[in-house]
């Protein structure tokens, strides 16, 4: 009224006669007298209550989803929605693609198909069990396989996708979920290793052949490329590298003997694991350095008390053993001490 406006127009609550809450909307001509002087309001009012009720579901939806995009973003599984087609155009895909190294733009632009991300020995098998699985009529489709992250890594996934058809039962699109199971993948690797190393072991009485499987079960594991086992020798007083792999031999011939008193022996010999190159004295670091290794793991073997020995692992392209080869390892050498320990002695009789 006081700006001088000719209409008015506002939504708000009011109460019915039985006590009820309706949202109206009033829209009003404001009538004036020649002079300006406001005499009268002419309009109606709308009950809106049933659109009010829409939008707070809507805005709750809205609100929803958001938190739900959060959750998903912030979680390690991949939202996604493919087309049915070849190689499975992405129509939507979560933030949180990211970290397989890719960006959201890379696949709903088209640029990047999902079946280009899939291993190139995986590909057939989930083309194949996806094609089953829409055939015989399933709802959902579960399977592990491999992916290439934006960086060339191979990462181990676990889709679990629901089948959308349309009214006529024709698949159109599939949306689901993709996990990284990598660290599961490669947990279950390492028990396989260990029951298959420890099935090994128990067929051979042989020093040699049993240093042997050791190394060859330990390299397996992909962030270990160089090893040597060493073995302390009563007799002389001194811990002999006894097998190696992966080691130049200049190397092998600075680091193959140590007195057991020695200082490297002391330093090396403790009864806990050593991660850590800036660990070693400077001459040790030096040799190292010049056999390019990033990474160590030097594992003490303990029997009844005595250390007898130790597992030493290297790495030429890892900066740091991760925690799980590091658990590995360490349940490694409880395993195997028990069939070197006796078996030593009677070598070193011979």
């Amino acid at each position: 009224m006081r700006s001088g406006s000719p209409d008015f127009n506002m939504e708000y609550r009011i109460f019915t006669k039985t006590g009820k809450i309706r949202w109206v909307n009033e829209r009003t001509f404001i009538q004036r007298e020649g002079d300006g002087k406001v005499i009268g309001f002419q309009g109606i009012v709308l009950d809106i209550t049933s659109r009010k009720k829409i939008e707070e579901a809507l805005k709750k939806s809205l609100e929803m989803q958001k938190m739900l995009k959060t959750i998903i973003n912030k979680s390690s599984a991949v939202a996604f929605l493919w087309k049915n087609m070849e190689n499975w155009p992405v129509e939507f895909v979560s933030e949180n693609i990211t970290q397989f190294g890719y960006s959201v733009e890379a696949f709903t632009s088209g640029r990047l198909l999902y079946g280009d991300i899939i291993h190139k020995e995986d590909i057939n098998s989930v083309s194949q069990s996806l094609e089953r699985a829409v055939r015989e009529g399933f709802d959902s489709f579960e399977m592990e396989y491999r992916v290439l992250t934006g960086g060339g890594e191979i990462r181990w996934v676990e889709e679990r996708t629901y089948i959308k058809r349309n009214s006529e039962g024709v698949p159109i699109h599939f949306q689901g979920i993709v996990l990284d199971v990598t660290e599961r993948k490669e947990a279950q690797g390492m028990l396989d290793i260990q029951r298959e190393l420890g099935m090994s072991l128990s067929s051979t009485l042989n020093l040699k052949t049993v240093l042997s499987l050791i190394l060859d079960a330990c390299l397996q594991i992909k962030e270990l490329d160089a090893g040597g086992i060493y073995l302390r020798d009563e007799l002389l007083d001194q811990i002999n590298l006894m097998a190696h792999r992966g080691l130049s031999s200049e190397f092998v011939k600075r680091v193959s003997t140590y007195r057991a008193d020695s200082p490297e022996a002391k330093k090396v010999w403790i009864e806990k694991p050593i991660y850590r190159l800036d660990f070693y004295a400077e001459e040790m670091a030096d040799l190292l350095r010049t056999e390019k290794i990033t990474a160590v793991a030097v594992i003490p073997m303990k029997h009844r008390g005595e250390i007898i020995g130790s597992l030493n692992f290297a790495s030429h392209t890892v900066d740091r053993i991760p925690h799980n080869v590091r658990n590995f390892l360490e349940s490694i050498a409880l395993q195997v001490v028990n069939y070197i320990a006796p078996i030593r002695i009677e070598a070193y009789l011979r």
